[in-house]
């Protein structure tokens, strides 16, 4: 569709000198606040390590390395008491206000979850209190 062609205005030499000055003033603030806004800091660290977990034993993690546990691994073995039924579950367990991004199933069960590409990690994220199934 075509569309119709407009008319410019013509200004009068004050109207565009004052559009000019707010222009450059607004440029000018504009710079200003992209100078004075602090970037937002994160970096990854990374301790290579090789930890075997053991049934029944938990394995803490302190991942920023500030001597405080943020999660624990937790493999636990359940074994019936004929001994003829066995099942595990390795599980994550966050630690003072700590969370994992994980989902709940429609019974009620917690799962960890691993993140999709590009996933934007923020306070709106599926993050999930207490114990979370890995395995």
């Amino acid at each position: 569709m075509k569309r119709p062609s407009r008319t410019p205005s013509i200004l009068s030499d004050s109207v565009h000198r004052q559009l000019n000055v707010y222009a450059l003033a607004a440029g000018a603030a504009g710079v200003g606040m992209l100078a004075l806004a602090q970037p937002a800091g994160a970096k990854i660290i990374y301790t290579p390590t090789h930890v075997r977990i053991a049934p029944n034993h938990a394995v803490p993690l302190d991942l920023n390395h500030d001597g405080k546990t943020d999660f624990t691994l937790d493999d636990t073995l359940y074994t019936t008491t004929a001994g003829f039924f066995r099942s595990g579950r390795l599980s994550i367990q966050p630690q003072s206000t700590n969370q994992a991004w994980g989902h709940r199933t429609s019974k009620g069960f917690h799962y960890a979850s691993p993140l999709a590409a590009g996933v934007k990690v923020g306070a709106r994220g599926s993050f999930t209190p207490g114990s979370l199934s890995l395995a």
